[in-house]
Protein backbone atom coordinates (compact mmCIF):
# COMPACT_ATOMS: atom_id res chain seq x y z
CA UNK A 1 0.00 0.00 0.00
CA UNK A 2 1.53 3.29 -0.92
CA UNK A 3 1.35 5.77 1.83
CA UNK A 4 2.12 8.73 0.20
CA UNK A 5 -1.67 8.62 -1.55
CA UNK A 6 -3.45 11.92 -0.18
CA UNK A 7 -6.98 10.63 1.50
CA UNK A 8 -10.10 12.42 2.20
CA UNK A 9 -8.54 13.45 5.32
CA UNK A 10 -6.45 15.86 3.10
CA UNK A 11 -9.45 17.20 0.98
CA UNK A 12 -10.79 18.07 3.93
CA UNK A 13 -7.61 19.74 5.12
CA UNK A 14 -7.37 21.69 2.15
CA UNK A 15 -10.01 22.94 1.71
CA UNK A 16 -10.76 24.30 5.57
CA UNK A 17 -7.21 25.92 4.63
CA UNK A 18 -8.64 27.02 1.44
CA UNK A 19 -12.08 28.45 3.08
CA UNK A 20 -9.54 30.20 6.08
CA UNK A 21 -7.80 31.64 3.39
CA UNK A 22 -10.14 33.50 2.06
CA UNK A 23 -11.83 35.16 4.94
CA UNK A 24 -8.40 36.39 5.85
CA UNK A 25 -8.48 37.82 2.53
CA UNK A 26 -5.58 36.35 1.67
CA UNK A 27 -4.12 34.70 -1.88
CA UNK A 28 -2.07 31.46 -2.26
CA UNK A 29 0.78 33.61 -3.52
CA UNK A 30 0.69 35.36 -0.11
CA UNK A 31 0.16 32.41 1.85
CA UNK A 32 2.91 30.32 0.25
CA UNK A 33 5.39 33.36 0.28
CA UNK A 34 4.60 32.71 4.28
CA UNK A 35 5.60 29.03 4.79
CA UNK A 36 8.41 28.67 1.78
CA UNK A 37 5.86 27.18 -0.93
CA UNK A 38 5.67 28.49 -4.05
CA UNK A 39 1.74 29.29 -4.94
CA UNK A 40 0.94 25.92 -6.99
CA UNK A 41 2.28 24.25 -3.92
CA UNK A 42 -0.10 25.85 -1.92
CA UNK A 43 -3.19 25.22 -4.36
CA UNK A 44 -2.19 21.23 -4.50
CA UNK A 45 -2.44 21.64 -0.75
CA UNK A 46 -5.84 23.36 -0.98
CA UNK A 47 -7.13 20.96 -3.33
CA UNK A 48 -5.51 17.66 -1.38
CA UNK A 49 -3.93 16.87 -4.33
CA UNK A 50 -0.55 16.56 -1.81
CA UNK A 51 -0.18 16.02 1.65
CA UNK A 52 1.21 18.78 3.86
CA UNK A 53 4.22 18.64 6.04
CA UNK A 54 3.58 18.78 9.63
CA UNK A 55 5.86 21.72 10.03
CA UNK A 56 4.50 23.43 7.12
CA UNK A 57 0.86 22.62 8.66
CA UNK A 58 1.78 24.74 11.44
CA UNK A 59 3.31 28.02 9.59
CA UNK A 60 -0.59 27.75 8.06
CA UNK A 61 -1.88 27.33 11.41
CA UNK A 62 0.05 30.38 13.05
CA UNK A 63 -1.02 32.37 9.79
CA UNK A 64 -4.30 31.67 9.46
CA UNK A 65 -4.94 32.36 13.07
CA UNK A 66 -5.62 29.06 14.09
CA UNK A 67 -4.48 25.74 16.02
CA UNK A 68 -3.16 22.45 13.90
CA UNK A 69 -6.37 20.51 15.72
CA UNK A 70 -8.88 22.97 13.82
CA UNK A 71 -7.27 22.26 10.48
CA UNK A 72 -7.63 18.78 11.48
CA UNK A 73 -11.30 19.34 12.26
CA UNK A 74 -11.47 19.36 16.18
CA UNK A 75 -13.63 21.77 18.05
CA UNK A 76 -10.61 23.30 20.06
CA UNK A 77 -12.63 26.71 20.35
CA UNK A 78 -15.84 27.86 21.53
CA UNK A 79 -17.92 27.74 18.19
CA UNK A 80 -15.58 26.33 16.12
CA UNK A 81 -16.31 23.78 13.99
CA UNK A 82 -19.78 25.71 13.90
CA UNK A 83 -17.98 28.58 12.02
CA UNK A 84 -16.55 26.27 9.27
CA UNK A 85 -19.51 24.75 8.74
CA UNK A 86 -21.28 28.16 8.14
CA UNK A 87 -18.26 29.83 6.05
CA UNK A 88 -18.72 27.20 3.28
CA UNK A 89 -22.26 28.79 2.68
CA UNK A 90 -22.00 30.61 -0.51
CA UNK A 91 -21.05 33.92 0.18
CA UNK A 92 -20.56 33.39 3.84
CA UNK A 93 -17.11 33.55 3.56
CA UNK A 94 -16.82 37.20 1.89
CA UNK A 95 -19.61 38.29 4.07
CA UNK A 96 -16.94 38.08 7.20
CA UNK A 97 -14.16 39.63 5.22
CA UNK A 98 -16.51 42.50 4.40
CA UNK A 99 -17.29 42.76 7.67
CA UNK A 100 -13.59 42.40 9.14
CA UNK A 101 -12.94 45.33 6.95
CA UNK A 102 -14.96 47.74 8.03
CA UNK A 103 -15.17 50.08 11.29
CA UNK A 104 -16.87 49.09 14.31
CA UNK A 105 -19.95 51.69 13.84
CA UNK A 106 -20.38 50.06 10.38
CA UNK A 107 -20.19 46.79 11.64
CA UNK A 108 -22.97 47.60 14.29
CA UNK A 109 -25.45 48.60 11.51
CA UNK A 110 -24.49 45.35 9.53
CA UNK A 111 -25.44 43.79 12.65
CA UNK A 112 -28.75 45.52 13.15
CA UNK A 113 -29.65 45.35 9.38
CA UNK A 114 -28.76 41.37 9.77
CA UNK A 115 -31.18 41.01 12.37
CA UNK A 116 -34.18 42.85 11.00
CA UNK A 117 -33.28 40.97 7.92
CA UNK A 118 -33.31 37.53 10.01
CA UNK A 119 -36.46 38.53 12.07
CA UNK A 120 -38.71 39.41 8.57
CA UNK A 121 -37.50 36.26 6.78
CA UNK A 122 -38.29 33.87 9.69
CA UNK A 123 -41.74 35.68 10.22
CA UNK A 124 -42.83 35.13 6.46
CA UNK A 125 -41.34 31.41 7.12
CA UNK A 126 -43.69 30.51 9.38
CA UNK A 127 -46.61 32.71 7.63
CA UNK A 128 -46.06 30.42 4.79
CA UNK A 129 -45.87 27.15 7.39
CA UNK A 130 -48.96 27.99 8.42
CA UNK A 131 -50.92 28.45 5.07
CA UNK A 132 -49.19 25.96 4.12
CA UNK A 133 -50.82 23.84 6.96
CA UNK A 134 -54.04 25.49 6.48
CA UNK A 135 -53.96 27.00 10.34
CA UNK A 136 -54.70 31.01 9.44
CA UNK A 137 -53.08 31.87 12.71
Amino acid sequence: MNTKRTTDLDRTIGARIALLRRVKGLSQTAVGNAIGVTFQQQQKYEKGANRIPPSRMQAMAELLEVSVSELYGEHTSEGGSEMLGFLKVSGAAEVVQIYGSVSPEIRKGMLSALRAIASVAKIAETARANAASGSGA
